[in-house]
């Protein structure tokens, strides 16, 4: 049976998805293996009947220049009691997958971790490759290296933000802007650029300090 990669994405969307599944696809097609997308994310991994694609080298590329996410996305974080109770061990031994290539943030950097560990204690160790991507800019990258999709939220950002709306509105003259948070959404917040630090990177959005440092 031929050698497959299985790759998914994780977490919120952020510009460039599809041209990195494309471009992950192409690389190990031309390599002669087969290729996976998985949707929804980490679900399928823990589910009997994974939603997943055969990725062939027409469609890699006709996803390539494709806005959102060809890949459907997840935020489905597995618990320990997943791993013992659900975790779908057919999909990797049946298909033949030595590499599961993640796209996401933190979380799903981490996830791919635990599961890269999982099967090496079943027996059925395999490689894994993860993407960084989140718009906050919230990975501990090498310095300078932002995550794909950061500087093209940043440069839309730049350019709703001093738009005179209630929801990007920017004070030129001093270090404060509106910020949305997390857990208060319906009530925007003008904040001090240090209180951003002080309330959370996550919570204010990597992002949102960028479109600021950048207007």
């Amino acid at each position: 049976m031929k050698e497959a990669i299985a790759i998914l994405t994780g977490g919120g969307p952020a510009p460039g998805m599809n041209t990195v599944v494309g471009s992950v696809a192409k690389t190990f097609l031309r390599k002669g293996y087969r290729v996976i997308g998985l949707h929804e994310g980490y679900t399928g991994l823990f589910n009997p009947s994974p939603r997943m694609v055969d990725i062939d080298y027409l469609m890699a590329d006709g996803i390539f220049n494709q806005g959102g996410s060809f890949l459907q996305m997840s935020r489905f974080k597995p618990k320990d009691s997943d791993f013992e109770n659900n975790f779908n061990l057919k999909f990797f031994t049946d298909n033949n997958v030595k590499l599961l290539v993640t796209v996401g943030g933190d979380d799903t950097a981490s996830t791919a971790n635990r599961i890269a560990k999982f099967l090496e204690a079943k027996k059925y160790p395999i490689a894994n490759i993860h993407v960084p991507k989140t718009i906050d800019n919230d990975l501990p990258l090498p310095a300078g290296t932002p995550t794909f999709g950061y500087q093209s939220a940043k440069e839309g950002g730049t350019v709703i933000g001093f738009e005179d709306v209630p929801d990007g509105r920017f004070f030129r003259g001093g270090v404060f802007a509106w910020i949305r948070w997390d857990d208060c959404p319906d009530h925007p917040e003008r904040v001090r650029l240090s209180d951003i630090h002080r309330r959370g990177w996550r919570s204010a959005g990597g992002s949102a300090l960028g479109v600021f440092v950048a207007g």
